[in-house]
């Protein structure tokens, strides 16, 4: 799997985990355990390619160095983006639930990804030119990853928390004030027209993935963080007006069950002696 499927993953944990995390519904522990184990295994492997790129000293022999570091640039700049989403998403069920355990193994994967990033950093400078091409390539790569984290941060919620995840706290705000404005309608155009960004936006990156199994690790443990409700029979993401939808019926169902039932018969022996000897 590339690291462009894990943007659109994130795109769909952004768009579709809200309403089910703050109703209370939990995060599956057995999928966050396996988002860990398999973000782990990935920093290795970005380690052991950054090390050696790091113990070179001179110009790159080859090609073959400069296309290992073109890999790395665009994987680690665009798992950045699924590792704050996944934070956030971690933020909002410890919030409904009144917990932090989620939030802080969720944070630690995104903290070996900044880590990863410091370090990449470093290396650009000693391997490319400032204006070389591969340089304002990754830099629009660095750009886009921004914009997208804090685009799907929004659609998560707000607070110093949400707000602490995002690049830029103003684009963050603003973004947050469009969701909160949008109708149903207009949140559905708007999840279509985001993957379709998203999609058109990663074009650029398509060199091989440095770690296309761990990728697919990653990007399916953090599909399954959500519920089964959350999906579908066909295993899509369920629209948040469909869930919404379903809560009212139940709670109009239970309603109206407690409508015909009527009142429960009373017991004679707490009515008092004077009406229980009547009914005795």
């Amino acid at each position: 799997m590339h690291a462009r499927c894990l943007v659109e993953i994130a795109a769909v944990l952004g768009f579709t985990a809200g309403p089910p995390l703050r109703r209370g519904d939990p995060l599956a522990s057995d999928a966050l355990a396996e988002y860990w184990i398999a973000s782990r295994c990935r920093f290795d492997t970005w380690g052991r390619g950054l090390r050696r790129l790091g113990h070179s000293h001179s110009a790159p022999p080859s090609e073959e160095p400069s296309d290992l570091l073109t890999r790395l640039v665009e994987e680690i700049l665009l798992s950045e983006v699924l590792a704050r989403v996944v934070t956030g998403v971690a933020v909002l069920s410890d919030r409904a639930l009144g917990r932090e355990d989620a939030s802080i193994i969720a944070a630690s994967t995104l903290d070996g990804c900044l880590e990863a990033k410091r370090r990449l950093r470093s290396l650009l400078s000693a391997w490319w030119p400032p204006d070389a091409p591969r340089t304002r390539h990754a830099e629009t790569l660095r750009r886009l990853s921004s914009r997208w984290s804090d685009v799907l941060l929004a659609r998560l919620g707000s607070g110093s928390e949400f707000a602490r995840l995002a690049t830029d706290r103003r684009r963050f705000t603003q973004s947050r004030r469009d969701t909160l404005e949008e109708d149903p309608a207009a949140a559905r155009v708007a999840e279509r027209l985001t993957l379709v960004a998203i999609r058109e936006a990663m074009r650029g990156a398509g060199s091989p993935p440095v770690s296309a199994a761990q990728n697919e690790r990653v990007g399916s443990a953090a599909l399954g963080l959500l519920a089964a409700g959350s999906f579908d029979s066909f295993g899509l993401p369920r629209p948040a007006w469909m869930l919404r939808a379903e809560r009212v019926v139940d709670e109009t169902v239970g309603l109206i069950g407690l409508a015909t039932e009527g009142p429960a018969e009373p017991n004679p022996r707490d009515l008092g002696p004077t009406v229980s000897r009547w009914w005795l």
